[in-house]
C-alpha cells in the first residue's frame, strides 16, 4: 500500500454525490438566510461603538474565549465546555481541511493536503475530538437530566443540538470504521485508534454488506449534520459562534462606569430603553450570545431571594422580545412620536415584555457579569431600561422616589439641612478645605458618613486615624453634597447629572493631590464615572489608605487581647467593582483579630442588599438578600463582622437585629477597628 492518504467519497456512488451537495447546500441556505435575520435584527439596534482599541479586544478575545478563564471558575462545566467547544472547533476546522482537500487543492494546484504524515496527524485528531465531544455531550445530559441543576434549562432546542451532535459523532466513527473494515488492516490504523477498533467489529462481514451500511450511515450522518446546519439559528449551538465575537465586543471601560451618560439630556427625545429599538446593535447581539448556562442566576442575590429577576430569564426574555418584534426592528414607524407625544413602537414594559418589578430588584452588585463567561453587561441594560422607567414613564418605588426627591432639595438622601453637615464633627477641629486653602488630602465624608448616626462614628473613627498619622487633611463640609450614586443607579440621570456637575465644578476650585472616600459608593462615582463629566480626580478608599498609612508605619496597631474572630463582608462596589479585597483584610489581621471567611467571599461575595439604591427601597416579607447574607456571616461563628461601607453598615445591622444576633455579634467599619487598635 502506497503512502496513506485521504480518499474522496469512498465506496460512494456518483448519484450520491449529487444527493449530498443537496443535502448540504439547501442547509447551508437555510442557515445563512437565520443568520442574516438575526444580523439585520442585531443591526437595527442604536449605533455604538465597539471596534476601537483592537489590541485590548484581541486580548479580552483570547482570554474569555480562547482560554475561557471565567469558564474555569467551575470545575465540572469547565472540562464539559472545554470537550465542547475544543472538540467541534477541530472537527468543524477537520471539514474545512476535507473540502479544500476534496474540491479546491487538488484541481487547481495538484496539491493534496491530506497526505502522508499530514493525514495521519489529522486522523489522530478528529478521531480523538469525535470522542470528546461526545464524552461532554454525555456530561451535559448528566448534568441536566439526572442532576437536574435548576439553571440549566431542559427545552427541546437542547435536547436537539445534543442528540444531533451524539449522532453526528457516533455516525462518524461507524462510517470511519466500515471504510477500516472495507480496505483491510492498513498499517498506520492506529492512529485513527477508535475507527480502527470498530472496523475490527466489522470485518466479518461481506464487502458488499460493508458498503451498503456505509452508504447508509454516510447519509445519515450528513443529514444530521445538514439538519444542525439549518437549525442552527434556532439552538444554542449559534452561540458557539456568538459567544466568542461578543467577547471581542466587550466594554474596556471599568464595570464601575454602569452606563454611558446621556448628551444633551435636555434635548434628548427618549431618556434610556423603553422599546426594542431603543437597544444599541451590541445589546440585541448580546441576547442572542448568551449561552444559557445560568451562571448568572446561581449568584444573582435577588434570585437567591425568591424576588422576580434572574439574570438569565431577562436576557433570554430580551432574546424571545426581540424575535417576537422582529418586523418593529426591520420596519420601524414612520412618526418619531404617537398622538400622546410618546416615542413611537409598542413598550417594552408590560404582559408582553418585562415588568417593573423586575428591574427593580436588581441591586447592581455585579455578580452576574462577573460569573458571565461570554462578558454579557447585565447591570447597564437594567440601568436603561430603569431610566426610561424613572424619567419617562414615572414607575419607581414610592420610598425611592421620596428619597431622590430629598437629594434634589437638601442634597443628601437623609432630607437634612446641609448646615447640619458637620455636626458629626464638633469638637474633633477638623479643618476644611475652604478655610485651609489647600491640603494633601480631601476627604470626602459621604452623606451616611454624615447624618447616619451609626456612619458617622467611622467618620470620627478615620479622622482619629488621620491626625495620629499626622495626615494633611480637610474636608468640603456644608459645602459637599450626595454624589449622585443612587441618583444614577435609581435611573434618574437628570438629577446625577446636576449632582455630577455641581460637584465637579466645586471639586476644581481647590488644590489637593487626593480624594479620600470612605463609601465605595462614592469612590466608585468620583474614580470611574465622573471623569466622564471632566473630573478626574485622584481617590483612594479608606481601606487602601489605612492600608498604605500601615505599611509606611505611619501608623502602628496594638493586637487585639482577646484574638477575636472576625470575618469580613466585601462590599460589591468595592470588590467586584474596582478589585479591592486585601487591605481590608490586612486591617483586620494587623490588628490581632483572627479572620474567618465566609463560603462566599472576594468576587463571590453575595450583596449586602443596599446597592443599586435599594437601600432606600422597603423590602417586604422574611426572605431578605441582608438577612440571607447575615445567615453566612453566622454559619462563620465569628464573634465580630468587619465591613467598608455605610450602606452594608446599615442593611447588616439590620439584619443583625432581624435575626437576634445584634448583641452578640460586634459589627465595626474597618475604620473603627484601627482606630480601636492605634497603639
Amino acid at each position: 500500500m502506497g503512502e496513506p492518504q485521504r480518499v474522496n467519497f469512498w465506496g460512494i456512488p456518483m448519484w450520491a454525490h449529487y444527493v449530498f451537495w443537496i443535502i448540504i447546500l439547501s442547509s447551508a441556505v437555510i442557515m445563512f438566510y437565520g443568520i442574516y435575520r438575526r444580523y439585520l435584527l442585531w443591526r437595527a439596534g442604536k449605533p455604538e461603538m465597539r471596534t476601537d482599541r483592537l489590541g485590548e479586544r484581541t486580548v479580552n478575545f483570547l482570554k474569555y474565549a480562547i482560554a475561557q478563564i471565567k469558564i474555569l471558575r467551575q470545575r465540572y462545566p469547565a472540562f464539559m465546555h472545554l470537550f465542547h467547544f475544543w472538540a467541534f472547533t477541530l472537527l468543524f476546522l477537520g471539514t474545512v481541511f476535507a473540502t479544500l482537500d476534496a474540491d479546491i487543492l487538488p484541481p487547481l494546484f495538484g496539491y493534496k493536503l491530506l497526505a502522508g504524515h499530514r493525514y495521519l496527524f489529522y486522523k489522530l485528531v478528529l478521531d480523538i475530538s469525535a470522542f470528546f465531544m461526545i464524552f461532554g455531550v454525555l456530561m451535559a445530559w448528566y448534568r441536566r437530566y439526572v442532576v437536574k441543576l435548576e439553571r440549566l434549562d431542559r427545552d427541546w432546542r437542547f435536547a436537539l443540538t445534543t442528540s444531533l451532535l451524539i449522532l453526528i459523532g457516533l455516525s462518524g466513527l461507524t462510517i470511519e470504521g466500515l471504510h477500516f473494515a472495507g480496505i483491510g488492516d492498513p498499517s498506520w490504523g492506529i492512529w485513527a485508534p477508535i475507527g480502527f477498533a470498530l472496523g475490527h467489529l466489522f470485518a466479518g462481514m461481506s464487502h458488499q454488506a460493508i458498503l451498503n451500511w456505509h452508504l447508509f450511515f454516510w447519509f445519515f450522518h450528513f443529514l444530521c449534520v445538514g439538519t444542525l446546519f439549518a437549525t442552527l439559528p434556532l439552538t444554542q449551538i449559534f452561540h458557539v459562534f456568538l459567544a466568542p465575537v461578543n467577547t471581542f465586543f466587550g466594554t474596556l471601560e471599568s464595570h464601575g462606569a454602569l452606563i454611558k451618560p446621556i448628551e444633551n439630556i435636555e434635548e434628548a427625545e427618549i431618556l434610556g430603553v423603553g422599546r426594542i429599538q431603543d437597544f444599541t446593535w451590541h445589546d440585541l447581539f448580546s441576547f442572542d450570545a448568551c449561552v444559557e448556562c445560568g451562571r448568572c442566576q446561581e449568584v444573582c442575590p435577588a434570585y437567591a431571594t425568591d424576588q422576580p429577576l434572574s439574570p438569565k430569564k431577562l436576557i433570554l426574555s430580551l432574546r424571545e422580545y426581540m424575535t417576537r418584534h422582529a418586523d418593529q426592528l426591520l420596519h420601524p414607524p414612520e412618526q418619531d412620536v404617537d398622538e400622546s407625544g410618546m416615542p413611537a413602537g409598542e413598550i417594552l414594559f408590560g404582559e408582553d415584555g418585562i415588568s417593573y418589578d423586575t428591574i427593580w430588584s436588581c441591586t447592581t452588585c455585579g455578580a452576574c457579569m462577573t460569573e458571565c463567561p461570554v462578558l454579557i453587561e447585565h447591570v447597564p441594560l437594567i440601568t436603561e431600561m430603569r431610566r426610561y422607567a424613572t424619567l419617562m414613564e414615572g414607575e419607581i418605588p414610592d420610598t425611592l422616589g421620596s428619597t431622590l426627591t430629598l437629594i434634589e432639595r437638601s442634597g443628601n438622601p437623609w432630607g437634612i439641612s446641609r448646615q447640619d453637615r458637620t455636626k458629626w464633627a464638633e469638637g474633633l477641629d477638623v479643618p476644611l478645605i475652604s478655610e485651609k486653602g489647600e491640603t494633601d488630602i480631601l476627604y470626602w465624608v459621604g452623606c451616611a458618613g454624615a447624618y447616619d448616626p451609626r456612619n458617622q462614628k467611622v467618620s470620627q473613627a478615620l479622622v482619629k486615624i488621620l491626625k495620629a498619622a499626622g495626615v494633611d487633611f480637610a474636608i468640603l463640609g456644608n459645602e459637599e453634597q450626595c454624589c449622585g450614586d443612587s441618583a444614577r443607579r435609581a435611573g434618574n440621570e437628570w438629577l446625577y447629572q446636576t449632582l455630577a456637575e455641581a460637584n465637579i465644578e466645586l471639586l476644581k476650585q481647590y488644590k489637593f493631590n487626593r480624594i479620600l472616600v470612605q463609601c465605595p459608593h462614592g469612590y466608585n462615582t468620583l474614580l470611574n464615572e465622573y471623569p466622564k463629566f471632566g473630573g478626574r480626580f485622584e481617590v483612594v478608599h479608606h481601606s487602601q489608605f489605612i492600608a498604605e498609612l500601615m505599611a509606611r508605619g505611619k501608623i502602628k496597631l496594638r493586637e487585639d487581647s482577646d484574638r477575636k474572630k472576625f470575618t469580613f463582608h466585601d462590599p460589591c462596589y468595592l470588590g467586584r467593582y474596582n478589585g479591592i479585597y486585601e487591605e481590608p483584610r490586612d486591617a483586620i489581621v494587623a490588628s490581632g483579630l483572627q479572620l474567618v471567611e465566609m463560603e462566599k467571599n472576594r468576587d463571590k461575595a453575595m450583596c449586602c442588599g443596599g446597592g443599586g439604591a435599594h437601600v432606600w427601597m422597603e423590602d417586604k416579607g422574611d426572605k431578605r438578600i441582608n438577612y440571607a447574607r447575615m445567615d453566612q456571616v453566622i454559619a462563620t461563628g465569628a464573634e465580630g463582622l468587619g465591613v467598608a461601607c455605610p450602606f452594608c453598615m446599615i442593611m447588616l445591622t439590620d439584619a443583625a437585629g432581624a435575626r437576634g444576633v445584634d448583641e452578640s455579634l460586634e459589627i465595626k467599619d474597618i475604620a473603627e477597628i484601627v482606630a480601636e487598635h492605634l497603639a
